[in-house]
């Protein structure tokens, strides 16, 4: 068999001629998953392993399934026919929980085949993450202090939560309101593959969400997009020593030097829709800082899932209409 017949069966197999959907997604995850998970040890057997749980979750995402009872009951109906083992809510509650950094694995895994992560320029901007709409929701939620006294305070400190990961009361300036909850900071190349993610207690200053991004992201080489935000000649020094360079609109009375706008950074205010909306963020009804994470997580994987496949098809773009059904 010569190299031009062998070319044309990689071809075949990698590239099958009918359009993506949302089985063809999960099929593909879950080969590109299963040898990066190590097999289950010693105990009583899962009904389903981690690769086919990771699989589930981005399946109730992409499908608008925000709350877990009710994607139990169809996801038997709708994806039986992939996963036949469907753990028990009991069970998928704490094994999505569980699954938080497997989700961080997977972009990983997906990063590497995606060519967009090599390039320079990134993009970086924060969002609002609402938890709560009134005060007495606020006072009783397990998500942050609030108003609580300082003995709660101190008992979800000592569960290891710090400041920075309690929800609290911040602003959104771009939709002029207050809300009480958590920020969401994502560094994402131009198309929206994500690079870093950071879930932040809202009353955090965007320049403290960029440091807190670059210290779990490698940035080396790379050129940073940002908004107005992102002032400061500390933060830029400091970026400029973890090998990156960040670029923002100028100021009015500062010397000119990027320009009054950076059009590039439309490419992450349509991904902050795309989360809104096609993937539910702020409809995440969660209760707990694991919940959060976790459901956080799962949408941002579930983003980064529908990039890859789409590049490895050769459809660029966010498209996720093909597996929203």
């Amino acid at each position: 068999m010569n190299s031009e017949t062998v070319s044309q069966k990689d071809d075949l197999l990698t590239k099958p001629d009918f359009n993506l959907d949302l089985d063809l997604l999960l099929t593909y995850l879950y080969c590109t998953l299963d040898d990066e998970f190590p097999e289950q040890g010693m105990g009583r057997p899962q009904m389903a392993n981690d690769a086919e749980m990771v699989c589930i979750s981005i399946a109730s995402v992409l499908l608008d399934a925000d709350k877990e009872r009710a994607w139990l009951r169809r996801v038997e109906r709708r994806l039986g026919h992939l996963f036949p083992r469907i753990p028990h809510i009991s069970q998928y509650n704490k094994r999505v929980r569980r699954l938080a950094p497997m989700f961080d694995r997977v972009v990983s895994i997906l990063g590497e085949q995606y060519p967009e992560i090599a390039e320079s320029l990134l993009i970086v901007d924060t969002t609002p993450v609402p938890c709560a709409q009134s005060e007495e929701t606020v006072m009783r939620s397990r998500l942050g202090p609030g108003p609580m006294s300082k003995h709660r305070r101190e008992l979800l400190r000592l569960d290891g939560n710090e400041d920075h990961t309690l929800a609290d009361y911040g602003r959104c300036a771009a939709k002029d309101r207050d809300y009480w909850g958590f920020k969401l900071a994502y560094l994402c190349t131009p198309s929206g593959f994500p690079v870093g993610v950071r879930l932040l207690s809202a009353n955090i200053a965007e320049q403290d969400a960029l440091r807190a991004l670059i210290k779990t992201s490698d940035i080396a080489g790379k050129l940073i997009a940002g908004d107005k935000g992102f002032r400061g000649d500390h933060l830029a020094l400091e970026i400029e020593q973890a090998g990156g360079w960040l670029i923002r609109p100028d100021f009015i009375n500062e010397t000119p030097r990027y320009g009054k706008g950076l059009k590039i950074r439309q490419n992450i205010e349509s991904c902050y829709q795309t989360f809104k909306g096609q993937l539910s963020l702020e409809r995440h009804h969660a209760r707990s800082l694991k919940g959060l994470t976790a459901r956080v997580l799962e949408r941002i994987c579930a983003l980064a899932s529908a990039l890859w496949l789409n590049n490895l098809f050769g459809q660029p773009g966010r498209h996720l209409t093909a597996y929203d059904h």
